[in-house]
């Protein structure tokens, strides 16, 4: 179960770009270029979609008894399921 750890890994990252991007919209003073397009790209699309697929994943580790300490740090399971809620209340909202 190394994919799992590479997953959440990149579920953190795209969701870092999600934060970035929100502060994107309040701090206009950066030029937009690849780098921003990428940022934004990561943050709004891709974060919904991979932290979406990474929280299934741990609700299929933990139905099956599996401990996910051993797959993934637990700091990183917490931080990627507080930012699901934060998804949710964004969908929704």
């Amino acid at each position: 179960m190394l994919k799992t750890a590479f997953l959440s890994r990149v579920a953190f990252l795209c969701n870092v770009c999600l934060v970035l991007a929100w502060l994107l919209r309040y701090l206009p003073a950066i030029e937009y270029g690849t780098v921003v397009s990428t940022i934004i790209v990561a943050g709004l699309v891709l974060s919904f979609i991979v932290n979406g697929l990474v929280n299934i994943l741990y609700a299929w580790l933990l139905v099956r008894r599996r401990p996910l300490r051993q797959y993934v740090p637990v700091w990183l399971a917490v931080v990627n399921f507080l930012f699901l809620i934060v998804q949710i209340y964004l969908i929704v909202q």
